[in-house]
Formats: structure tokens, C-alpha cells, sequence
């Protein structure tokens, strides 16, 4: 650790000075040949959170990075986009408006170096992105009127608001869904910390993937527990808990459910639950679904691993950044440039190069352009950022490693989504915005609600809808776009269902592909108007995406928003081989992003930061964690008044997950 304090100083004496001028341009620097760096050590084929983060980490460790992203902005699902639009309500000209693409909050313990991924995400951007606490409410979850009976005096909401901590989330159910019966709130308590415990068997998996793959066995008994939680669906450890008072260590052993109870949330396995208060947990399991849209896989599909991710990542509140989510991405670059590197958009990876069974390089041209690729030799091999199913099928599609993956391998790509973009007249204020994320869930019965939708996509609504507002979380809104708000609505969608149109171009898909698209705008539109009436009649414009738009401008397989889908076969020991890892079969040949750790930002920062320790090996890895705890040490003596000695001891036992950062920490302050 000496020696790698000592070599980290002595590099960060000799870094690159950018130049005024290109400060604001450094996430859309676009390719030529002539931008290529002398002699790369890492090619790094993608510029989502992922990529971003591995070169970044790899540049702050004395590798020389190359980024390549076929889009025109770095970023992936981090970047923001204009859209500039002749207006539809009656005022004369154009309107531009800037959205987001994915990146729509982050957990706090993002925005807060005092927590794991908020150290982590400092040191991929050099502590330059400022976040803002969303506050105690933090998501909503809105359902339609449900006329099924409920328990004598238990109240029928269509809202639960989601609140900091584990015990206000609590309190708000058991108030909200039955107050009356005590086994209501141990219910939800034991579900919830049956999700903790899963979220936590993923820390030693992480470690283990540290390590070369030949000594990974070493840490099989502490990764065990890991994989049988990842067997489990979502759907049979809520029945399991909440209908069956099963112990999670028969939930965890997949005890059989009593026969008449399916592994799934439909109207027929509520029909058959044996237990009394029957539609009190059909209720609490249709609110606390919700995470849903941050992996997008159904409960009955789903592994209890991605849904406990995902709720307890967000546990502690919601964050956004200061300024567009594009700066993640922006201050990530003038890391890998700064120290002799190169992030350049417009760049078409088109092969990675097998020379001797070793990737050595890759070749690359100008997106959209007949220029014939050029060769880009890489030292230390290349970090696949684009995920398995772009690596294996398009960029090494011909290797030995890629037909064995095609042979055995037994996951599926993620499901894609839909969007609308809707700019509005006035601003949030005026127009009552909420200032809390919303998730529409079209029944409590979730599984029923996405089966009816995938069997009749224009004649039911979205089985979950997002409604986000950036113009209310985002503090520079105003300033930067005074007068005007935005709206994004994102349901789920499928690839097959434009199948017909995959080899047309954009903007030129005929007038069937625009019905659908209108169809589909107007189901988004009217659940807009029904939760937040006010902004009826303020709409200047409204556009849809599709799967499609993922697949052309994020070059998304199929158009998949989590690259594989987060089912059991995502976390189970087959697919081991593949997934959840940094390196490859192939010597050289490294991954990073969602499929080399887990789904969404969070997930896909960590497949960086795996990718990035499997280029420089182990020991050097374990120096990145020593840097991960010197920043949480640091801000818990900045945030908590801790001496140094005790913000080192605790740092230590966040960085392993042995517990959560306290509570008091997370007090309403701008998070830098």
C-alpha cells in the first residue's frame, strides 16, 4: 500500500493541463485518427457509468486510457440530450428543453463520500459533481383506484410515500395499508430485512471476483450464501413471508409454498392465499414491488437478489445532481485526459482484435461514416464496457470463448422501456410539480398487470409508469431554462414488438410505427393528467422513444435498458462463468458496466471499478480500496466531527458492508 501511495503521488505530479476552451466540450470530444494518444495501455469500448468509471480509475492509476463511444455525447444513460421542437399549443415557434436519459436519481449514499458508492463516485470524477438531497420524501408510489374490499376501518390509498429510513418506511405502510393488526408492521419488518440480508451476501461475491479465477474457490463458502439468494424470485419470497409466516431460513432453503399458491403476484394466488388478512398482503406486496423500475423484470421472474439492491440502495433518500447528470460523465473525462488520455465520441468500434489469444486492440472509424477503421494497439488489452451480448455477438463473434457463450449460456437480455419527453409551459412552481419522483404500479396484482400488457399492449395501460420532473430536482433549472419545465414518462416496452421496423432509419418508420407510438403517448399522457392534473393544458410538446431509440443512440442490444435481464439466471453459478466479473476467458480481454456486477448506475459503477482492478491485478485493486477508504474517512470527519482514528475504523466497516453509514449523517446540507 506504501509502495502504490508512493506511485500514485509521483503520477499525479506530471498530469495533462486542459485547456480553458475545452472545459465545457470534454464529454463531446468527436474521433479522428489523429486524437488517438502515442501508445495506449487500456482501449475502453463504451462511455456509460461503467466505462467512465474504469478508465477513470485505471488513468488515476498510471494507465493510459482510450475511450471510445459511438454516440455523439459520453455518458450512456449518464448523458442528457436538447430537444428542440416546433411548439403544439398555439405559441408561434420552438421550444428547447433538455431530458435526461436514465440517470433520473441516484441513491444518497451516492451524493455522500461517507458511504461506499458515494466514495466511489468521487473518486471516478474527482469529487466535481455536486448532488442535491431530495429530501425526506423521496419517491412516490401511485396506483389506480382499486374497488376490491378491504379489512373493516383500514383505509384504500392510491398514494404511499416513500421516506428516509427503513423505519419511516415502515410506519407510512403499516399506517397506509392496515394500522390495526400488529403482525402487519413484523410482516413488512421481516420482509425488509430479509432483502438487507441479501443485499449484503453480494460484498463477498465482489471480493472474490478480485482475485484470479483460479484461486476464486477459496471464497466459495462465503459466497454460497450469495447464489441461494439469487435462486429465489421475487414473487416467492413475498408469498413466501408475507402470506406463509415462513422463517427466512425456509425461505432461503426455497421451501415449498403450499400447493394452491403460485410463485407469483396475480389475482389467482391472492384467491388462494391460506392467511386471514389476505388482501392486506396483497396490498403491502404491490407498494413494495415498486423498486421494479430500477431493473425491470417482473416479480415472478425477478431474483430477490436485483430487488434488494435496488430498495435497499435507496433506503436512506434519493439525490440529483447540480446541473445535468452529463457531469458525471464530463468530470470522469478530464480524469482520463488529464492524465494522458482520450475520451472521443463519434468512434464506431467495429472488432476487438485476437492476436495470439490475446486482445490486443481494436478497430475503430468515425460513426456513421465509409472511412475504413483504423487499428488501435492497446498494452494492456481492452475493457468492454457494451455488455455480453454486444461483446460475445458483434464485437468477437467469431472466437472460440464467444461460441461456447452462445452454446451454454442461458440468460436473456433486459427488457427495454419507452419514453416520453414532455416539455411544459411555466415553471414547476407554478404549476404544482411535485418535487418527488413518482411510480405509477397499474394494480397490486403486478405480475397480472404485466402479463395483460404484454398481451394487448394498446388496449391496457403500462403495468409501471415514471414520472420524473428533473426541472424540480435539479437547482440550476430555472436559471438555465427560466419559463419551462420537463417531464419524463417511461413505461415498459419489448423488442419484438418492433421488430418490423429494426432496419429502418430514425425519424423514417412509416406512419404504423407512429400510430403505435401515438397510442402508446396517449396511455402515458392520460396517467400523467389523472396523478398530476395540474400540468393539463400547459403541454407545448410531447416525444416518444421506443427500444429502438436505445438500440440507435446507446447501441443497446435489442434495445435492453439493463443489459441482461435481472433474473435468477443473471445470479446463478452457471452463469458465473459470464457475468458479474471484470475479466474474460479471453487473456486481455476485460468487461466493466452492469453485466460485469449488477443492474442500473449503481451497478454498472461497480463493474467498472471490477474491470479496472482485473487490469491492474489484484494487489494494486486492493490499493484502490485503500483510497476508496482514506475519501469515507474523510468526509466522516468532515460530516460526523469523528476523530481521525475512529473515521478510519468506521470507513472500514462500510467499505466491507459490515454496517450502514448513521442515519444523523444524512441532514438536510448540500452534498458535495
Amino acid at each position: 500500500l506504501f509502495i502504490y501511495q508512493r506511485e500514485r503521488s509521483r503520477r499525479s505530479a506530471h498530469k495533462v493541463n486542459i485547456d480553458p476552451k475545452d472545459e465545457k466540450t470534454l464529454h463531446r470530444r468527436s474521433f479522428h485518427p489523429k486524437k488517438i494518444p502515442e501508445e495506449v495501455d487500456v482501449v475502453v469500448v463504451g462511455s456509460g457509468i461503467g466505462g467512465m468509471a474504469a478508465a477513470s480509475i485505471l488513468s488515476q492509476n498510471g494507465f493510459k486510457c482510450l475511450v471510445l463511444e459511438q454516440h455523439d455525447k459520453l455518458g450512456g444513460c449518464t448523458h442528457t440530450f436538447e430537444l428542440n421542437k416546433a411548439n403544439e399549443d398555439g405559441v408561434e415557434g420552438f421550444t428547447r428543453i433538455e431530458m435526461d436519459t436514465g440517470t433520473h436519481y441516484l441513491g444518497v449514499d451516492s451524493a455522500f463520500p461517507f458511504a461506499r458508492s458515494g466514495a466511489l463516485l468521487n473518486m471516478v470524477t474527482g469529487g466535481r459533481v455536486q448532488f442535491t438531497d431530495l429530501g425526506d420524501v423521496w419517491d412516490s408510489v401511485l396506483f389506480p383506484p382499486d374497488a376490491r374490499a378491504v379489512p373493516e376501518g383500514c383505509p384504500n390509498k392510491t398514494v404511499y410515500k416513500f421516506r428516509k429510513g427503513k423505519e419511516k418506511v415502515v410506519d407510512e405502510l403499516v399506517t397506509l395499508i392496515n394500522p390495526k393488526d400488529k403482525g402487519v408492521r413484523e410482516r413488512i419488518d421481516s420482509f425488509l430485512d430479509f432483502c438487507h440480508k441479501a443485499e449484503q451476501s453480494i460484498v463477498p461475491l465482489f471480493i472474490s471476483r478480485m482475485f484470479p479465477r483460479i484461486i476464486e474457490w477459496v471464497w466459495r463458502p462465503l459466497t454460497e450464501p450469495f447464489f441461494r439468494y439469487g435462486r429465489l424470485t421475487t414473487a416467492y419470497a413475498m408469498n413466501a413471508i408475507f402470506d406463509n409466516d415462513m422463517s427466512h431460513e425456509d425461505v432461503l432453503a426455497g421451501k415449498p409454498l403450499p400447493s394452491a399458491m403460485k410463485h407469483e403476484l396475480t389475482w389467482a394466488s391472492y384467491l388462494k392465499s391460506p392467511s386471514p388478512l389476505r388482501d392486506t398482503w396483497r396490498r403491502a406486496k404491490g407498494v413494495l414491488v415498486h423498486p421494479i423500475g430500477d431493473y425491470a423484470c417482473q416479480p415472478r421472474v425477478s431474483s430477490i437478489i436485483a430487488h434488494s439492491l435496488t430498495a435497499w440502495y435507496y433506503m436512506n433518500g434519493a439525490a440529483y445532481t447540480v446541473g445535468p447528470t452529463q457531469n458525471i460523465s464530463r468530470e470522469a473525462a478530464r480524469e482520463v485526459i488529464e492524465n494522458g488520455g482520450e475520451a472521443l465520441v463519434n468512434a464506431m468500434v467495429s472488432e476487438i482484435i485476437i492476436e495470439n489469444g490475446r486482445a490486443v486492440g481494436v478497430k475503430v472509424a468515425k460513426s456513421h461514416s465509409k472511412h475504413e477503421p483504423v487499428e488501435v494497439r492497446a498494452k494492456h488489452g481492452v475493457v468492454c464496457a457494451a455488455g455480453v451480448y454486444n461483446l460475445y455477438n458483434n464485437l468477437i463473434p467469431d472466437h472460440p470463448v464467444a461460441k461456447q457463450w452462445r452454446d451454454t449460456h442461458t440468460h436473456r437480455p433486459s427488457n427495454g422501456h419507452v419514453y416520453l419527453f414532455v416539455a411544459l409551459r411555466g415553471d414547476a412552481d407554478q404549476l404544482g410539480i411535485p418535487t418527488t419522483n413518482g411510480w405509477y404500479i397499474n394494480g397490486y396484482d403486478t405480475d397480472t398487470v404485466f402479463d395483460e400488457y404484454w398481451n394487448d399492449k394498446e388496449g391496457k395501460r403500462p403495468p409501471t409508469v415514471y414520472l420524473g420532473f428533473p426541472c424540480t430536482k435539479d437547482k440550476t433549472w430555472k436559471k438555465r431554462y427560466p419559463g419551462v419545465s420537463n417531464c419524463i414518462l417511461i413505461s415498459d416496452g419489448l423488442w419484438e414488438w418492433y421488430g418490423e421496423w429494426t432496419d429502418s432509419m430514425a425519424h423514417h418508420r412509416g406512419d404504423e410505427y407512429e400510430r403505435v407510438k401515438a397510442r402508446m403517448s396517449e396511455h402515458l399522457l392520460q396517467i400523467l393528467y389523472e396523478k398530476v392534473p395540474s400540468v393539463k393544458g400547459h403541454v407545448i410538446w410531447h416525444d416518444m422513444g421506443t427500444p429502438l431509440s436505445d438500440s440507435h443512440f446507446l447501441n443497446s442490444f435489442e434495445g435492453g435498458s439493463y443489459g441482461t435481464q435481472c433474473n435468477t439466471d443473471f445470479f446463478s453459478k452457471e452463469s458465473a462463468r459470464w457475468l458479474m466479473r471484470g475479466d474474460t476467458e479471453v487473456p486481455g480481454l476485460f468487461m466493466a458496466g452492469q453485466d460485469a456486477f449488477a443492474p442500473a448506475v449503481l451497478g454498472a459503477s461497480y463493474g467498472g471499478l471490477l474491470g479496472a482492478v482485473k487490469v491492474m491485478g489484484v494487489w494494486k485493486g486492493f490499493g484502490v480500496f485503500k483510497r476508496l477508504v482514506d475519501i469515507m474517512a474523510d468526509a466522516l470527519v468532515h460530516y460526523g466531527n469523528y476523530s481521525k482514528l475512529a473515521a478510519y475504523k468506521e470507513a472500514m466497516q462500510l467499505v466491507i458492508g459490515y454496517k450502514r453509514a448513521p442515519a444523523n449523517l444524512y441532514a438536510p446540507q448540500p452534498a458535495a
